[in-house]
């Protein structure tokens, strides 16, 4: 496979593509060339399921046959050509879609302070959310012995 057929499964549809990559990392391209199809199915199956597309079953079993081709190292080159992000599903990470690791766009009400929400919507895949935010104990400040003096910070 070469680049521009790569960029062509990547860029039709990046969630299945970044999921097809996901199955591949976890199997691993020997046990995927082994695989029957109904094999790969149910594996593949068991990944879409929780996203709600099964019926891109046939089209990831399609994908991941195609990357298994690959070399790891021509793999990891068009990965790294196609600015494909590989922080992007499930992370936990202000400001990158935990879908497929695109960028966010905060709605009007984005301000975080305190306990606080803020709405988002992913510049790439259009996945929407809300990022939340809880105030956690970071620090005391200005602290004064009972008759004003201030008392020496430790800071580090």
């Amino acid at each position: 496979m070469d680049y521009q057929a790569f960029a062509r499964l990547y860029n039709k549809d990046r969630i299945i593509f970044v999921l097809c990559v996901e199955i591949l990392l976890e199997n691993g391209r020997s046990f995927i060339r082994k695989f029957t199809d109904e094999a790969l199915e149910q594996t593949i199956e068991g990944t879409l399921k929780a996203w709600r597309v099964s019926e891109k079953i046939p089209e990831a079993v399609e994908i991941v046959r195609e990357l298994a081709r690959i070399k790891t190292a021509v793999l990891l080159t068009y990965i790294g050509k196609s600015g494909m992000r590989i922080d992007g599903i499930n992370s936990d990470v202000a400001g990158v879609c935990p879908v497929c690791g695109g960028p966010l766009i905060y709605g009007e009400d984005a301000a975080a302070e305190g306990d606080s929400c803020a709405g988002w919507t992913c510049q790439d895949c259009g996945a929407t959310g809300k990022e939340v935010y809880r105030q956690v104990f970071d620090s005391h400040q200005d602290v004064r012995l009972g008759d004003g003096r201030p008392v020496p910070s430790r800071e580090c």
